[in-house]
């Protein structure tokens, strides 16, 4: 589980030509997800990722990596704190969020031989 992790943050904005402050593309803060079973995935999670960065989430098995992947994706639904893509919160404007993420890759994903790629990645969303 992702517990009270702060990652770093910028001392100093990054300054563009113009000298203005770059923002954050993907700002996080205060992210907590538990799910029904009373599995505690993520608890306050913060975290800042500015265009053009290289950023790698690393851990172990089970500590909520693609829980807080997920959640950015619009995949599954945050239990409180907030996410924001370019300045938008994910649920509000989750459309437009969405396209400027993108989609996400699976874990355990095995292509059906059977379906067209459509197919096969709308069986995979379901979890068949």
């Amino acid at each position: 589980m992702m517990r009270g992790t702060v990652f770093p943050a910028h001392d100093v904005f990054v300054k563009s030509q113009e000298s203005r402050p770059i923002l954050p593309i993907i700002s996080i803060s205060n992210l907590n997800k538990t799910y029904a079973s009373g599995l505690r995935a993520l608890e306050n999670v913060d975290l800042e990722i500015r265009k053009g960065e290289i950023f790698a989430l690393l851990g172990p098995n089970g500590a909520g990596k693609t829980t807080l992947i997920s959640i950015v994706c619009g995949i599954v639904t945050p239990s409180s704190g907030t996410v924001r893509v370019d300045g938008r919160d994910i649920l509000r404007d989750y459309r437009e969020t969405r396209s400027k993420i993108g989609g996400q890759a699976f874990q355990q994903f095995s292509p059906m031989p059977e379906a067209s790629p459509h197919g096969t990645m709308g069986a995979e969303r379901r979890g068949e």
